[in-house]
């Protein structure tokens, strides 16, 4: 965060790491199963899809990971631009967690570019 406790820099939250927080930032993303984050950073950040190296790709392989992870986006809407990098610039579908309400809509509208799952609990609006 800023020193005045602020979470993004001009609507993004990247402007705010430095070097050793964007080391960080990277070694966890290439030690996860699934990255997972809220669709307004994906809207937001105009995220793509993981992009590893070959030797990273490699290490992941030695550790029993698939060679890429694929990143688990919570949206009770779904409502993400089918045309964006997240799906566009992408070797591995995301993973949509949405509210049983919208799961059908999303499936249709995102055909194969996402595995839309459901993730409500009681409330079919809302992601538990």
């Amino acid at each position: 965060s800023s020193l005045d406790g602020g979470a993004t820099e001009d609507g993004k939250s990247g402007g705010l790491g430095g070097p050793g927080d964007r080391a960080v930032f990277n070694l966890m993303r290439h030690a996860a199963d699934v990255i997972l984050m809220g669709a307004a950073t994906v809207r937001i950040e105009n995220y793509s899809g993981v992009q590893l190296s070959v030797a990273q790709r490699q290490e992941r392989q030695r550790r029993g990971q698939a060679e890429v992870p694929p990143i688990a986006v919570i949206t009770a809407s779904a409502e993400l631009d089918h045309h964006s990098k997240f799906f566009t610039r992408t070797e591995v579908a995301p993973l949509i967690l949405t509210a049983t309400e919208t799961v059908s809509d999303a499936r249709h509208r995102l055909g194969t570019l996402a595995e839309v799952l459901d993730a409500s609990g009681a409330d079919p609006t809302r992601v538990d």
